[in-house]
């Protein structure tokens, strides 16, 4: 099926269950790892060490596959772990399969990755493949998998000559930011990879993954997601340092799916922006707080002067307004309009369906009803570049950034 080498690479540290798991997938693939590798992490002093050994004695076990096993006597984190055995597998195979100790694959697992592989490692611009399906509502293509900008660690894939662009660099990301072209694709494709890298610097986090995500947005890479995912998470259960306990929504294949169909074109997915506008947003909270406290100086000042936000509203021609955003200033903006008429409350991700008996809306909805108003007030202005995505034209027109009505 195959003409790629290909290893299959399992990172290790101190869950049996988990690991036991992930092993009892791959034994059941259609497709079993031609050779596995196993790099398991070494103790801490908080290490639950029948867990550890535990660990150790299933890795050692494995026999239904060809399989070599590194045990660490130091613990070296997962950045360092995923970094050096990626490494060291790259000395002799030409790509690899990666997977980690909560990520149960799927029985198509394998064969979706070494088809993967072969078929795009010719493309210049596919870095990576991914197992794991995102939460975003993706217009079907037809295929059982779409390319994306971002590249995802949940059970992925990658070639030697791809990962040869890696950077363990943290001025990546001012470098990224400098170039106006991928300064646009990062907005959109890793908004929340500064967060993180901040959490390294302080120890919060331990990473590799953020920094293969930059490395592969400078280079505009592309990656391949499934619609419907490969993997199973299963880490989500308070056993890992970086899952939390809050399971995402992911949408798993179905186990009596018989095929795999992959994309011949390698182009991002049709309308990306708008589709993944959401998904990866973060704003420097410096920022956001500089902005809010610029509108209210301004809307202070407007006060002195006898002006209030009705009329400034009502000035501008906008007496049937949406408003954008009901965060401590946007309730401000509510009990402040006065006489204009608030249709709805606009809200990326809403937990309510009425504030002030006024009903709250997702902003795909905001289109059925922007013909009968005068605009739609944005409160978070900061944000207008993301939020003038997530709408269609007609609504992009009308909106105003509260900052401006001062």
């Amino acid at each position: 099926m195959c003409e790629t080498k290909v290893a299959t690479i399992l990172f290790t540290y101190n869950r049996p269950r988990h690991t036991e798991a992930v092993l009892n997938g791959l034994k059941n693939n259609s497709v079993k790892p031609s050779f596995l590798y196993v790099f398991h992490d070494g103790k801490k002093e908080s290490t639950n060490l029948n867990d550890w050994n535990e660990v150790e004695r299933i890795i050692r076990n494995i026999t239904w596959c060809d399989c070599a096993v590194e045990s660490h006597e130091e613990n070296w984190g997962l950045a360092d772990s995923v970094i050096y055995g990626v490494n060291e597998v790259f000395k002799k195979y030409d790509s690899l399969i990666v997977l980690e100790d909560d990520c149960v694959p799927h029985r198509l697992f394998m064969e979706y990755m070494i088809t993967a592989l072969e078929k795009y490692k010719a493309e210049s611009n596919v870095f990576c493949i991914g197992a794991s399906s995102e939460p975003v509502d993706v217009p079907p293509n037809g295929y059982d998998a779409y390319f994306i900008g971002r590249i995802n660690s949940c059970g992925w894939a990658t070639w030697k000559n791809k990962w040869k662009i890696f950077e363990r660099d943290y001025r990546l990301l001012g470098k990224i930011k400098k170039n106006s072209d991928l300064k646009k694709w990062y907005k959109l494709w890793g908004q929340d990879i500064e967060p993180t890298l901040y959490g390294d610097i302080n120890g919060v986090y331990d990473t590799w993954a953020a920094f293969w995500a930059l490395s592969v947005m400078k280079h505009k890479g592309l990656c391949l997601a499934p619609y419907y995912s490969f993997i199973d998470n299963i880490g989500f259960d308070g056993t890992g340092r970086h899952s939390g306990s809050e399971n995402p929504s992911l949408n798993l294949l179905s186990k009596g799916k018989a095929n795999i169909l992959l994309p011949d074109e390698v182009k991002v997915v049709d309308d990306y922006e708008r589709v993944f506008a959401n998904y990866y947003p973060w704003t420097d909270p410096v920022v956001r707080e500089r902005y809010y406290k610029n509108v209210m100086i301004m809307w202070h000042d407007a006060t002195e002067q006898g002006k209030n936000l009705s009329d400034l509203l009502r000035d501008r021609g906008l007496k049937r307004i949406c408003i954008w955003g009901l965060g401590d200033v946007g309730k401000r903006v509510v009990a402040a309009v006065g006489k204009c008429q608030i249709d709805a409350i606009i809200e990326s991700s809403p937990d309510a369906q009425l504030y002030e008996n006024i009903k709250i809306i997702c902003p795909n909805e905001v289109s059925s009803m922007i013909d009968e108003i005068d605009g739609v007030l944005v409160v978070p202005g900061y944000d207008i570049e993301r939020i003038s995505r997530l709408v269609d034209s007609r609504t992009r027109d009308k909106l105003i950034t509260v900052d401006t009505l001062f």
